[in-house]
């Protein structure tokens, strides 16, 4: 959904796939969904919701950490003063 940009429905699914097991890139995607619909104060609360990236983990680097760089280089862009 987030592809075709219908962020609604994306928000919508995100949310779903939280409630049955919490995820740091679907909570990474969640606000970046949110942050597309304008509503940035609820992407930054979603964003402090995302635990740290383990560098040393069993896959190397935390899988979110692209999407969790992305969320937060959009929301400096929008919050930035013009």
């Amino acid at each position: 959904m987030m592809q075709r940009d219908n962020f609604v429905e994306a928000e919508d699914t995100y949310r779903k796939a939280l409630s049955i097991s919490p995820d740091n890139n679907n909570m990474c995607n969640l606000g970046i969904c949110l942050m597309k619909q304008g509503r940035i104060d609820e992407a930054k609360e979603t964003s402090r919701r995302v635990k740290p990236a383990v560098v040393d983990g069993p896959r190397g680097v935390d899988s979110h950490l692209k999407d969790y760089e992305r969320a937060q280089q959009m929301l400096i862009t929008i919050l930035a003063p013009r």
